[in-house]
């Protein structure tokens, strides 16, 4: 097969296997906090209790040192990246690593919000 042709084939198998994972996934799924102690997940309202648990997973996550060092690692990852560059793909995949972590840490933050 030729690279021409393997590459409209990863396309369209990458596109067709990103909208079937995407699609997967609703609004509904994330956890949504309203206000201080009212949670929902996957549309169902959390107890007091559940949102402490929750709520001290996060915190006890945000304060590890294993967070410290993925966190570290994958920002590494992140700025290593944009000197190994070779093209547009190659800079959007280290924009995407940023924005997980910068989500991750916006979540954790939310979360443990007292």
């Amino acid at each position: 097969m030729e690279s021409t042709e393997q590459k409209i084939l990863q396309k369209h198998l990458a596109r067709f296997i990103i909208e079937d994972v995407y699609n997967t996934i609703t609004e509904d799924d994330i956890l949504r906090i309203t206000a201080l102690n009212v949670w929902s997940h996957k549309g169902t309202p959390l107890t007091p209790g559940q949102v402490v648990a929750l709520r001290n997973e996060a915190r006890a996550l945000k304060d590890s040192g294993l967070w410290k060092i993925l966190r570290s690692e994958l920002l590494w990852l992140a700025r290593n990246g944009y000197s190994k560059s070779k093209g547009e793909s190659d800079l959007v995949a280290v924009k995407i690593l940023e924005l997980l972590v910068k989500t991750i840490e916006e979540k954790l933050d939310t979360m443990t919000k007292v």
